[in-house]
């Protein structure tokens, strides 16, 4: 696992940063849509949140709510943070010799290797956040690795959007 690790956490950090475009051109209203042509960002999808709430079985206080929380206004009396999160899984090839030991052994092996890496990422990802002006939005950043992750693939991403 951690022979690669350079390589593994330079393909993590260019998904980051390519998400990171994305998102500034989303938070921007700049993505085109590939089948309409259309310019597209939050404020679109803003709108199709809004022109569904009605849609469902809300009351109509919990829907005036919901709608604060959509258009937040500066007389409410909360906050509301726009926050992105970001999910990136990667591949890692474990040895022979970790997976024979202990379950708390093989945690400790992989934990701390892995919060080494992606800490060492931290500084080039804040950095691009600080580029595309983001620095005013939380993130989560959800860094998952896999074992045979091209195998695996199919059964993560239903797993992820059921």
């Amino acid at each position: 696992l951690f022979k690669h690790t350079v390589q593994v956490m330079f393909s993590v950090y260019k998904c980051c940063k390519v998400i990171l475009v994305l998102i500034f051109k989303f938070k921007n209203d700049a993505i085109k849509d590939d089948e309409s042509g259309q310019v597209r960002g939050i404020t679109f999808e803003k709108g199709l949140l809004n022109a569904h709430l009605t849609a469902e079985t809300f009351s109509e206080q919990e829907c005036a709510f919901l709608k604060s929380l959509i258009y937040p206004k500066s007389t409410q009396g909360f906050c509301v943070d726009t926050a992105f999160a970001v999910f990136v899984l990667y591949n890692i090839q474990i040895p022979d010799e970790q997976k024979s030991k202990s379950n708390i052994e093989f945690r400790s092996w992989l934990f701390d290797g892995l919060k080494k890496s992606i800490t060492e990422l931290l500084p080039s990802i804040l950095k691009e956040i600080s580029d595309k002006q983001l620095s005013g939005h939380s993130f989560y950043f959800y860094i998952v690795p896999f074992e045979n992750m091209e195998e695996n693939r199919d059964i993560v991403l239903r797993g992820t959007i059921e």
